[in-house]
């Protein structure tokens, strides 16, 4: 009798359809599952509408929004800015003027629910012989500050939106959003409150600390060399 030959390597001929069955369905359902992810995200993105970093048109001022923290608050920058290029307008702005003429700025209480403002000088150093003087405008949130308006009371009176913008002409003013993190979802029910009032806006992300610092002023520079004992702030 002969022998029968043992197969090497095994029995190579197994039925993998079962295998191969699996597979394919497994396949089949990350597509499905990518084309869902897909849709979903570009369905968002329309619903979303976020709107593009831009500037506001030339003819326009700007007013910001800070929407921090979940809340709220306009940061008036433009009235206080508005007063003091008046009072510049008014007066020679040199380098020995302009202290006088910021005493003039912060003659009256510049203050609003939420923040103050203050106008002050610093001196800089141009070179050995010129100094320069600036005028900043200093911006601090108060101590009691009060709680600028959340999504709650937004949506139970969209009035309390309205009255921060008030007396404000569309025609004139364009809407800067200022928006952190936290503040996302109340951004865009405002945006859509402001766009049906009229006003165009803008938004940038910002996580804002204070005291906030802005040059608004230069005196020039002096016309000597610099004083004995001054100290450049």
């Amino acid at each position: 009798m002969m022998r029968r030959r043992k197969r090497q390597g095994g029995d190579i001929g197994a039925n993998l359809d079962s295998l191969m069955d699996i597979l394919t369905c497994s396949v089949g359902v990350m597509f499905v599952v990518v084309i869902l992810a897909v849709t979903q995200a570009r369905g968002t993105s329309v619903r979303v509408r976020l709107p593009l970093v831009q500037e506001p048109p030339d003819d326009v001022e700007r007013v910001l929004l800070l929407c921090r923290w979940g809340e709220i608050r306009p940061l008036r920058i433009d009235r206080w800015l508005g007063n003091a290029l008046t009072i510049a307008n008014q007066s020679s702005i040199t380098y020995n003027s302009l202290p006088r003429v910021v005493d003039k700025m912060n003659a009256s209480v510049l203050e609003d629910p939420y923040f103050t403002y203050r106008f002050e000088m610093r001196e800089s150093e141009r070179g050995y012989y010129q100094r320069q003087r600036f005028a900043h405008i200093v911006i601090n949130e108060k101590v009691d500050t009060p709680i600028g308006v959340t999504m709650q009371s937004l949506r139970a009176d969209p009035q309390a939106l309205h009255s921060l913008l008030q007396g404000l002409d569309p025609e004139k003013y364009w809407i800067s959003f200022q928006v952190d993190a936290e503040s996302i979802a109340i951004f865009r029910e405002a945006r859509t409150m402001v766009a049906e009032l009229g006003f165009a806006s803008g938004w940038d992300p910002a996580e804002w600390s204070f005291p906030l610092r802005e040059t608004v002023l230069g005196g020039g520079p002096s016309s000597g060399g610099p004083r004995a004992g001054a100290e450049v702030q």
